[in-house]
């Protein structure tokens, strides 16, 4: 039999667990590096590197090396072998998509279990972040622009606060495609000094510029042609300043915040049934003897819905839950007691609904949905494009813009949950990193994990 091939790498790594020394002896191939003494090594007994770094010039040179990060960055990028730059390039995403910051790597645990199981040295946060998040982030873009393509697009933008005071505004993008509904894409995440209609605005252009850049404003303007925004002012003058840009577009309101104003409005026309829905969400958060009583009463019914008001028809879905199991909820309580289609179609059945209700209160809820969905900008023509495209003739508008429309959002929910990513991302114990690292790395798992 022939001589069996030695692993330097797995070998080498099992040496520097064991002496604990990763921060400063580093595997190159079939190679350990010294980055205190600058050296290099092609020693084949474990015996021998642990000579080395008893000795007094590596002492004194480690300890100097200790109390110089910069240099230890420096020292651990110049190791950085052409075999590893892929290695540390698919961790750099891996960590993206999985959200783990990139610190994490400095646990010398996890440090020593990924050097010993992969045979590679493992790169210093900072390596990563300079060197390999840019390169993701502009594949993601890359990426962005060869799904779009030559195709017309949405674009949908909203605005929040985050953890550190700062405002911060999402671009999400998609293509309007006749024959099935786009993946959404958010092209970029801006702080911004301050949330006006110039500051949406210029957002606004400079992300088409981003998308194609070196476009003049006629060809985008063949291509923009569906913006959706929330009903705030600003956001409304906004979308009236891209529009005289813009010609073709059309700018709409997103209708689930329409609807969850008309929801809200029902709440508060029927406070003893809002009383009643906060106390039973009261009576079994953190309850677990009151739900053991309740499976054991209703075996198959559901634990009753988890209102939150900032969820859109969360609250109106718990009363219909508690409407029509009144009686069992009764008879659990008592025991308690004594134990201690198409968006616009569903706007049509919305409305149709609402006018059914009689007396002084569906009034002033069917007032209140005229009202909200009275002011989304350009929600008529998009009625009637939905018209043109369920038979009817229409000779002034392009056959191939209406057909475009087709799966066109016509709610911003997809920028909400981008800022529920952003909240990830920046948690209370990650607010050092910058605006622009923090863009890169939320554009680049945003797409990651939208991957078809």
């Amino acid at each position: 039999m022939g001589k069996q091939k030695t692993d330097h790498k797995s070998l080498h790594a099992g040496w520097i667990q064991d002496l604990k020394v990763a921060n400063i002896i580093k595997i190159d191939g079939a190679k350990l590096v010294c980055l205190a003494c600058q050296s290099n090594f092609t020693f084949k007994q474990k015996s021998q590197l642990e000579q080395h770094i008893k000795t007094s010039k590596h002492e004194n040179l480690a300890k100097k090396f200790a109390m110089d990060p910069q240099r230890q960055i420096l020292l651990s990028e110049a190791v950085e072998s052409q075999s590893n730059k892929p290695f540390y390039k698919n961790m750099c995403r891996a960590f993206i998509s999985a959200g783990i910051p990139w610190k994490k790597l400095q646990n010398p645990v996890l440090q020593n279990f990924l050097q010993t199981y992969t045979g590679r040295a493992i790169p210093d946060e900072s390596t990563l972040r300079k060197n390999y998040l840019p390169q993701i982030y502009a594949e993601a873009i890359e990426e962005i622009r060869r799904d779009v393509g030559t195709n017309p697009i949405w674009l949908s933008v909203d605005e929040t606060t985050d953890a550190c005071g700062r405002y911060i505004a999402n671009v999400l993008i998609g293509s309007l495609k006749k024959d099935e509904p786009s993946k959404s894409h958010l092209i970029c995440s801006k702080q911004l000094e301050k949330t006006n209609n110039a500051t949406v605005t210029k957002l606004v252009l400079d992300s088409l510029q981003m998308l194609w850049p070196g476009c003049k404003q006629d060809q985008i303007e063949a291509k923009f042609l569906l913006f959706i925004t929330d009903g705030v002012q600003y956001m409304l003058k906004a979308g009236k300043n891209l529009k005289v840009i813009y010609t073709k577009l059309l700018h709409v309101t997103c209708l689930a915040h329409g609807v969850n104003r008309v929801a809200e409005q029902i709440r508060s026309l029927f406070p003893d049934v809002d009383k009643f829905v906060a106390n039973m969400k009261t009576a079994f958060k953190k309850a677990p003897s009151r739900i053991a009583i309740y499976k054991e009463k209703c075996p198959d019914l559901p634990l009753p819905p988890n209102p939150v008001i900032t969820r859109w028809g969360t609250w109106l879905k718990a009363t219909e839950f508690y409407g029509q199991h009144f009686n069992e909820m009764k008879d659990i309580i008592e025991t308690i007691n004594n134990d201690a289609a198409s968006t616009l179609q569903y706007l049509d059945e919305i409305e149709n609904k609402l006018l059914k209700v009689n007396g002084n209160i569906g009034k002033a809820v069917i007032e209140k949905f005229r009202t909200v969905i009275g002011k989304n900008p350009d929600l008529e023509k998009l009625k009637q494009i939905s018209s043109i495209l369920e038979g009817e003739s229409d000779e002034e508008l392009n056959p191939a813009e209406v057909a475009a429309f087709n799966y066109a959002p016509l709610t911003s929910v997809e920028t909400e949950r981008s800022f529920s990513m952003h909240k990830f991302l920046l948690s209370d114990r990650r607010q050092k990193i910058t605006p622009e690292n923090l863009e890169m790395e939320l554009v680049s798992r945003y797409e990651s994990l939208t991957e078809d």
